[in-house]
């Protein structure tokens, strides 16, 4: 949790410190886009599952799930599973008055989602 207001490298590399199993970064876009795209290192179910999850509940369009390997924090942290999540366009009215007036909402969706994956994909060890 970069609740400290970390530089990039130095949040990625206090995740590879603390060797955690999933690397989950939260990031607002920006650059005249709209919408949802969630980035990951490798398709592990993860980032599948997470931008499914949040693509049903958010009234803006999916802008799809990528390969977040030319992106400095997905390329370079080292936890299991990795994923990126660009949560709707700050630069764009709509979508930040959604982010202010949902995020909450957005965040207890996404910690049920990731709760409820590690639940499914971690029980069986």
């Amino acid at each position: 949790a970069n609740l400290n207001y970390l530089s990039l490298s130095n949040s990625v590399k206090q995740s590879n410190q603390k060797k955690r199993d999933i690397h989950l970064a939260l990031h607002s876009n920006a650059g005249g886009g709209s919408g949802l795209e969630t980035f990951q290192k490798r398709e592990d179910g993860l980032g599948e599952y997470l931008h499914e999850y949040l693509s049903n509940i958010l009234p803006f369009p999916s802008r799809g799930l990528k390969d977040g390997n030319h992106l400095y924090e997905v390329k370079n942290a080292k936890a299991t599973h990795v994923v990126l999540m660009e949560i709707l366009f700050h630069d764009q009215l709509q979508e930040a008055n959604y982010i202010v007036t949902h995020h909450e909402q957005i965040a207890t969706e996404l910690t049920n989602a990731l709760v409820h994956y590690v639940m499914i994909n971690y029980a069986k060890k």
